[in-house]
């Protein structure tokens, strides 16, 4: 379907920008490339960015023994939660868009009052995928922000550290063994 209409998916990660390559790190000025083409995308007063930081701060105090483990962790969680919630996303929005075609197209075999021209039957055709299409997506846009609401609710009962939790530690401490 994604080659009839034209259509496709680009995934990028941050890991580019810096965020977790430990070039951006809380006291030090940003000097990656994407700070330069995209300042905004490191600028602490936006709350997204600065929640940003502190979850790499909070990474910055792994024990470098368990850095590995980590890091495989992170990584891991990202794509394969990127995999499926994709997967999961891209069949709501095409099976709408599949299953709003089939319905537009018997409704208008139904209401067909004789046959059209090629150029009617074109334009018809193009109204009927726009709509589908438009309808389809909207479907997975409402999912994408009901899982976002479900990750919310996780986060703040799974998440239970407290800043005291955390007070007299030293990221940059060594190891102790």
């Amino acid at each position: 379907m994604t080659q009839e209409y034209g259509l496709g998916v680009l995934v990028w990660s941050p890991l580019a920008s810096g965020w977790l390559t430990g070039a951006v790190r809380a006291g030090q000025p940003v000097t990656t490339h994407r700070s330069v083409v995209r300042p905004e995308r490191f600028d602490l007063s936006i709350a997204a960015n600065q929640a940003r930081m502190d979850a790499v701060e909070q990474l910055a105090k792994v024990a470098d023994s368990d850095a590995g483990v980590a890091s495989s962790l992170l990584n891991t969680g990202q794509q394969v939660g990127g995999s499926i919630g994709l997967a999961v996303l891209g069949t709501v929005a095409w099976s709408a868009v599949a299953n709003n075609i089939r319905a537009q197209t018997a409704a208008a075999a139904k209401h067909a009052s004789g046959h059209l021209s090629g150029a009617k039957a074109a334009a018809l055709q193009k109204a009927v995928t726009d709509h589908a299409i438009s309808v389809g997506f909207a479907k997975g846009y409402q999912v994408s922000a009901g899982i976002a609401v479900l990750a919310l609710i996780i986060t703040v009962i799974a998440i239970r550290v407290k800043r005291s939790d955390l007070a007299g530690i030293d990221p940059m401490a060594a190891p102790v063994d």
